[in-house]
């Protein structure tokens, strides 16, 4: 590029004296002409004198030049600096494809969870319509009776039933006479908790500081750990479930006066099913070996075997014969006891995430079940539909659950600590830390709540600033796993990995 001596632009006609200095060729001429001599050196200069350059032009007159280099290429630096702002780019758009990559792999692998859950249902049912059919065609038995084969096992019940009979085929839907009793119910219930008043015997929180701890009463085999508690509080009864395969149960005077031998491998869950018979003469029981049994006067009367793996939790109904189970096969189902059936199995819609506790809502119109993965699911207890599901955290957060005598707060622990959330509202409450907690459960009033963990329980009040009444120590080598109040608050009871029972009064 050439630039002109006197203006010191780009030139167009390039033209040089004989100085040595290029200038414009119409530039130069008009001046040279005004005043006859070279602008630079002073010197006389005529037109003659200039000689022209030849050079290629462009169509527009000006000279074609190779242009320069912008400085950011033109050294190592700046080189560098251009390879470090491609690598960056590179590096956001390898991100942004592994994050899409991610995303499509997870749509992937729910796609596939409910592809393999649609084949299982199908299986289902096209096996429960080839029994419907042979059931059809191979008529009845002799003398009249009709035998039923169970789904799981090679036993039968015959017409008219025993103590050994296992649990019809289960049903599409609940039977219009359970959802009556389910509505009718929640009417009667809804009525009496307008009129209800606390208790004048229930504890307050000052007696409730004062509770010690009491001998601990054994209650299954030594060193076998008591995996959950429930109490009647009508009649002041306990039941436990232990590692030891049984059911104990203990009376108001919190002695231990009968126990259970279930067959379970391990008894994870043990209900008194008040539906059934409120003076607590009807027990539900859970455990290892995929079955629930239903015992009366330590007799048993009916046992479920639909589930295929572990049944860790049981719930009874209060608006009659019925209660639900929780199964760590990832479904939950709804028993009826009178008839000895199962009328309805709900699954999740993850079948790896399993069912860890399942609990029924004071009014009975819906139920709560826990998964692995810390979801809490709601139910709609008479079209068995699933409403909501919130999170209570990441995996184990959600391990056993309790409902406020009122239906209003719903407690949840597991490995992330305790929380309480509104069901009104579908917020947390409150949220008493990131403490581990294992069992977690509601006085009958539902003035109190407590929870344990570690080898303490803590007691707090519902409500307010939710204080804390009081921290238990346990002294139990091996930790607690459930907790239980007594009528009126007038105990704590705490069952952990040993096999005594620990009474707080």
């Amino acid at each position: 590029m050439l630039l002109c001596a006197l203006s010191g632009s780009e030139i167009t006609k390039p033209c040089v004296s004989p100085s040595g200095h290029i200038f414009e060729r119409t530039l130069i001429e008009k001046y040279v002409k005004e005043t006859g001599e070279n602008p630079i050196t002073k010197q006389p200069l005529s037109v003659e004198d200039l000689i022209p350059i030849e050079t290629d032009f462009a169509s527009n007159g000006s000279a074609i030049a190779i242009k320069p280099r912008a400085t950011a290429h033109a050294s190592i630096p700046g080189l560098l600096q251009t390879f470090h702002d491609e690598y960056d780019a590179l590096m956001l758009e390898l991100f942004e494809t592994r994050k899409r990559l991610g995303e499509s792999e997870r749509e992937l692998a729910s796609m596939a969870y409910q592809v393999d859950a649609a084949n299982r249902t199908v299986a289902r049912l096209v096996k429960e319509r080839d029994e419907a059919r042979a059931m059809i065609g191979g008529g009845g038995g002799a003398n009249g009776t009709t035998t039923v084969q169970t789904t799981t096992t090679g036993k039968k019940r015959e017409g008219g039933g025993d103590a050994d009979a296992f649990a019809k085929k289960a049903k599409n839907a609940i039977p219009r006479s359970i959802l009556d009793a389910i509505e009718s119910t929640n009417k009667e219930l809804m009525a009496e908790r307008k009129k209800k008043k606390m208790h004048e015997s229930l504890k307050a929180k000052e007696e409730i500081g004062k509770f010690k701890l009491q001998d601990p009463v054994p209650g299954h085999k030594v060193n076998t750990a008591i995996h959950n508690v429930d109490v009647l509080h009508e009649k002041s009864l306990i039941v436990t479930a232990g590692a030891d395969g049984t059911a104990a149960f203990f009376d108001a005077g919190l002695q231990k006066s009968s126990s259970i031998a279930t067959g379970h491998k391990k008894c994870l869950d043990a209900k008194f099913l008040v539906g059934a018979d409120k003076s607590g003469g009807i027990v539900a029981t859970c455990g290892a070996d995929n079955t629930v049994k239903v015992w009366k006067a330590g007799k048993n009367i009916s046992t479920y075997d639909e589930h295929t793996q572990d049944v860790v939790s049981v719930a009874s109904h209060v608006a009659g014969a019925f209660f639900v189970s929780a199964s760590a096969d990832a479904s939950w189902h709804f028993h009826d006891v009178e008839s000895a059936s199962t009328v309805y199995q709900a699954t999740n819609d993850d079948p790896k995430d399993k069912y860890t506790s399942i609990n029924i809502h004071p009014d009975g119109m819906f139920l709560a079940a826990l998964t692995q993965s810390g979801a809490v699911q709601l139910w709609d207890a008479r079209s068995c539909a699933l409403q909501q599901t919130f999170s209570n955290g990441g995996k184990n957060a959600a391990k056993s659950c309790s409902f406020s005598e009122n239906g209003y707060f719903f407690a949840v622990s597991g490995d992330e600590g305790c929380k309480i959330w509104d069901l009104r509202k579908n917020t947390v409450a409150h949220d008493f830390g990131k403490e581990k907690c294992e069992g977690v459960a509601f006085d009958k009033s539902g003035k109190y709540v407590a929870y344990c963990t570690g080898k303490t329980a803590k007691v707090y009040n519902v409500k307010g600033e939710w204080d804390i009444v009081q921290t238990f120590e346990s002294k139990s080598k091996k930790g607690n796993l459930c907790v239980q109040f007594l009528k009126d608050a007038g105990g704590v009871v705490v069952g952990g990995g040993d096999h005594n029972l620990r009474v707080f009064q």
